[in-house]
């Protein structure tokens, strides 16, 4: 069962090879690419998730209940994301750099020539590389 907001249903739906989740009230939807999303960032109450070609959109849902959402869905696109400290949902298959002095991490779709340089702590960042190289 998926998690609920007030006033907004969620669907997931398969096209093709692309997994959706589609958050939708009476008056907006918000269709999010599962094969495309690069991240998802806290915001308050709400959550924006970015896409490498510029696109971000605000969605009204909770960090941790995109989570949660992502957790009931089980196919390829979701198990690409990992939860990362208390403000980031990332998807592991555009890592490509982590730099723990720096405490940065780079997310790259190697098509584009745009990268996301997120601020991530050392621990959270030790813990992804622990992860990504096991």
């Amino acid at each position: 069962m998926s998690p609920r907001w007030p006033g907004t249903a969620t669907k997931v739906k398969n096209l093709g090879s692309d997994t959706s989740i589609i958050l939708y009230s009476r008056d907006e939807m918000v269709r999010i690419s599962l094969a495309h999303a690069a991240y998802f960032e806290a915001d308050a109450n709400y959550c924006n998730v970015f896409y490498f070609n510029g696109t971000r959109t605000m969605l009204p849902a909770s960090l941790l209940s995109i989570e949660r959402l992502l957790a009931t869905i089980t196919n390829c696109h979701t198990g690409n994301y990992i939860r990362i400290g208390k403000r980031f949902i990332i998807n592991k298959r555009f890592v490509s750099r982590i730099t723990i002095l720096r405490q940065e991490l780079e997310l790259c779709d190697f098509e584009s020539e745009r990268t996301f340089r997120l601020p991530v702590s050392r621990e959270a960042l030790k813990n992804l590389k622990k992860i990504l190289t096991s």
